[in-house]
């Protein structure tokens, strides 16, 4: 945790504009999200990655050096020395107050017709439907689309792809509705649990 909000009292959340903020940097820890361009993200309407840097910072993963390399990065603002910064992967911008507020996750996010899509949120909207176990949306690469949402579950009962289709419609815009739909025993997982996106992806 690198950020606080301050969530109001009961009778005052009603003024509160959805989404939470994540808020702003704790104690003797700051944070900056940098832009697509690599600029610094200041005023309302800019988007970019959130970056961490403090005395508390990680000195990497055990045992996984090229994932240390990806996320423990120079500071791109710090130019006496060579100070190190976390990239968090949370893509981020501002509000008039300065809060942080999350809009998505760097490996999450994909454009599709010309629409900025949180994988996450399909998913999240395919779990609804009481006949789905496990739910994975995945980009594929297309040169009109930018990418089409393809849609990996698997189910209890009978379910088919025209009733998933109608699900997702009922809960989501039309861009973010699943463009293909494919049906498994299980998702395959990773040591950690996690489900295995690689080995779901389009060869």
């Amino acid at each position: 945790m690198c950020t606080w909000f301050e969530v109001p009292a009961a009778e005052d959340r009603l003024e509160l504009v959805a989404p939470v903020p994540i808020g702003k940097a704790c104690a003797n820890t700051e944070v900056f999200a940098v832009t697509s361009e690599g600029g610094l993200v200041s005023r309302p309407g800019e988007e970019g990655e959130l970056y961490a840097r403090g005395p508390a910072l990680m000195h990497g993963y055990w045992g996984r050096p090229d994932k240390t390399r990806e996320v423990l990065v120079r500071n791109p603002f710090q130019e006496a020395y060579d100070e190190p910064a976390y990239r968090t992967g949370d893509l981020v911008t501002v509000d008039e107050e300065g809060n942080y507020v999350f809009l998505g996750r760097r490996d999450g996010m994909v454009k599709t017709r010309g629409y900025r899509v949180e994988l996450g949120e399909v998913e999240a909207a395919l779990y609804t439907h009481p006949a789905i176990r496990e739910a994975v949306v995945l980009p594929i690469p297309d040169e009109l689309l930018g990418s089409r949402l393809q849609a990996i579950i698997s189910v209890e009962g009978g379910l088919s792809r025209q009733d998933v289709i109608e699900h997702c419609r009922r809960l989501l815009p039309r861009y973010m509705v699943p463009d293909v739909v494919e049906f498994c025993e299980a998702l395959p997982r990773t040591s950690t649990g996690k489900v295995d996106r690689a080995r779901l992806a389009p060869a």
